[in-house]
């Protein structure tokens, strides 16, 4: 199974009940744009990073979501718990920081929230952590927050890409982020 195959099993099975068993999010309806191969569907997943459409009380939001594994050390999950945004590819493409800045600063089309969860075992395990917020509010913390960006290089899909990551703790109080941790028993 496919990377986006796995996210999306991830986040469909086990990812969005647990965010609303919690009342992270309102009970509505998920439209998976990956499930189509339709041009708008393609273009909305492609140019502007939106992997679902949210439907609920009448209303309708757009979101982005990363799915990552976390393996068990020393009797607990370690989850990184932050957001992770692509800021260099290997091969030159456009990566997802340069499109969200882009769409943000000049009224494009972008995800209204951005998902970043944590899970076991392979992303088959139970949800360890996960994070909502605005994705505007996200990325403003690269012009009123800089000094909490951080970098890593990560291989992804055999590429080495260079990620720009922002702890979740240190977004707390700069902007509105909700933040669930789940309480997983080792044995």
């Amino acid at each position: 199974m496919s990377y986006a195959q796995d996210k999306n099993s991830a986040f469909i099975d086990k990812v969005y009940p647990f965010l609303l068993k919690n009342k992270a999010m309102p009970k509505g309806k998920l439209v998976d744009i990956e499930q189509h191969s339709d041009e708008l569907s393609n273009l909305l997943d492609r140019w502007s990073g939106i992997d679902y459409f949210y439907l609920y009380d009448g209303k309708m939001s757009s979101l982005a979501v990363r799915c990552q594994a976390v393996k068990a050390s020393e009797g607990a999950y370690r989850p990184f718990n932050t957001f992770s945004i692509r800021k260099q590819k290997d091969n030159g493409v456009r990566t997802e920081k340069e499109k969200r800045l882009e769409a943000i600063r000049c009224g494009l089309v972008y995800p209204t929230h951005t998902i970043q969860a944590y899970l076991a075992d392979n992303m088959k395990g139970d949800v360890v952590s996960v994070a909502v917020i605005r994705t505007v509010e996200l990325y403003s913390m690269y012009d009123l927050h800089p000094e909490i960006i951080h970098e890593r290089r990560a291989m992804t899909g055999g590429d080495t890409n260079l990620f720009d990551y922002l702890n979740w703790s240190d977004i707390i109080g700069k902007c509105g982020i909700k933040i669930l941790h789940n309480t997983i028993n080792l044995g």
